[in-house]
């Protein structure tokens, strides 16, 4: 497979050697680096070999053809990473955080995934199960042994249950707040009809994916799109315009557009500096002094009949830019005003963010409706061996995270979406 210059049989460990790469056929398929990484010094913690050669299609194929010859198999996906979280290399979230790491979309995603695979999650998740435990054993402990162990009294119960709850719901929302981070901003746009919000959608993305007439009221529903700007990932959300009366289905679009600006972290209100200030909009108010807003000032080519010294008074703008769509050069601007809003949005919003997938989020969920329901048993004064059935299943439910608690069919299921060896 690889051919070494010299005569020297010692592979010293941990350490790149330069060598010719050998086909099935004994002939001289590339130059490549090879290193030998005896276990545990290993991502898998067993003896590791790895070849480096260049890219392609054929050279690694001709490789691979090679080392299968000499009576090696192709991976199963995932399989390396497997074989670290059952040598103890890894816990199951810390190898579910490099599937994250390879699939992340943006730099905030990347970074969450790598700070789960360093056990960000994994330590708040194993504190918490320690703590339950340690509490679950002083109640067996009572079971067992009676009156030769001091009783756990409701008070004591009640305070190790509201530390556990504050707990996990700092978990669950640094969850969210992770998962916010990953999937981007909420940024909305919006305003009056016609005013110029879908072809700026469209800009914005690079593509007709929104459909633009000069007739009011042709977006009725939410169009929603991922983007990546700077480095930041939003999601752009195109909604119905908004104004007094429409028909029924208009109006139950800019319904639609109400709810979307409730949840809006970055807002694009795009106004026609033609008209006067539009009627409909007073929802705006509010949501400027909670948001980053960015006031795009369309058809500056028209007639003024709005000045940016009246939209400052209205809203509290974190910038007003005039501008006309109709000339694409002008988009430029727009996005540079929006990553700056964007990043004032994003300031801090992912401290103590986690890295969570949806089943560690099902499990986790899982854990707080048993301790909750924990909860309801210790107001009714239920006896404490029916309330550990409830604490073990809180117990249970964390151990899926990070994988002290799971079966065969849930390895099987998580490491097939990885790809081949990894």
């Amino acid at each position: 497979m690889v051919r070494r210059p010299g005569s020297d049989p010692v592979w010293e460990p941990h350490r790149l050697h330069p060598g010719l790469a050998l086909s099935a056929s004994d002939q001289v398929v590339d130059e490549v680096l090879a290193v030998f990484m005896p276990g545990p010094r290993s991502y898998t913690r067993e003896d590791v070999a790895e070849i480096h050669c260049h890219g392609g299609l054929a050279v690694p194929g001709l490789i691979l053809d090679s080392c299968v010859m000499h009576g090696a198999r192709l991976a199963e996906p995932g399989e390396f990473t497997l074989r670290a979280f059952l040598s103890g290399r890894l816990d199951l979230a810390q190898a579910e955080s490099v599937l994250a790491l390879i699939q992340a979309g943006s730099a905030t995603a990347a970074r969450l995934a790598a700070e789960g695979l360093h056990g960000a999650l994994s330590r708040q998740v194993g504190a918490l199960r320690l703590e339950l435990l340690e509490w679950l054993a002083d109640w067996e402990a009572e079971f067992d042994f009676g009156e030769e162990v001091p009783a756990m009294s409701p008070d004591q119960a009640g305070l190790r249950l509201e530390r556990a709850l504050r707990g996990l719901q700092g978990i669950l929302a640094g969850a969210e707040e992770g998962r916010g981070g990953i999937e981007g901003l909420r940024t909305v746009l919006v305003g009056p009809p016609n005013a110029g919000k879908s072809t700026l959608w469209n800009l914005l993305l690079g593509e007709e994916r929104a459909l633009v007439t000069p007739h009011p009221g042709t977006t009725r529903d939410l169009l929603e799109h991922p983007m990546r700007l700077g480095g930041l990932c939003l999601r752009l959300v195109d909604s119905a315009g908004l104004r007094p009366g429409g028909g029924a289905v208009e109006r139950l679009g800019m319904e639609r557009s109400r709810q979307a600006l409730a949840d809006a972290e970055v807002l694009v209100v795009v106004l026609d500096s033609s008209r006067p200030w539009p009627r409909g909009l007073e929802m705006l108010e509010e949501v400027s002094r909670r948001v980053p807003t960015l006031v795009v000032l369309n058809k500056q080519d028209l007639p003024a009949g709005l000045d940016v010294g009246e939209v400052e008074e209205r809203l509290s703008a974190f910038r007003v830019l005039p501008t006309c769509l109709l000339n694409p050069e002008q988009v430029q601007p727009v996005r540079e005003a929006l990553l700056e809003a964007a990043r004032s949005g994003s300031a801090g919003r992912t401290a103590g963010a986690l890295s969570v997938n949806r089943r560690q989020w099902q499990a986790l969920v899982r854990a707080a409706e048993h301790l909750e329901a924990l909860a309801g048993g210790l107001q009714e004064g239920m006896p404490g061996d029916c309330l550990a059935v409830d604490l073990r299943q809180a117990i249970t439910a964390l151990g899926e995270v990070t994988g002290e608690d799971v079966t065969e069919q849930v390895l099987e299921q998580i490491f097939s979406r990885f790809c081949l060896g990894k």
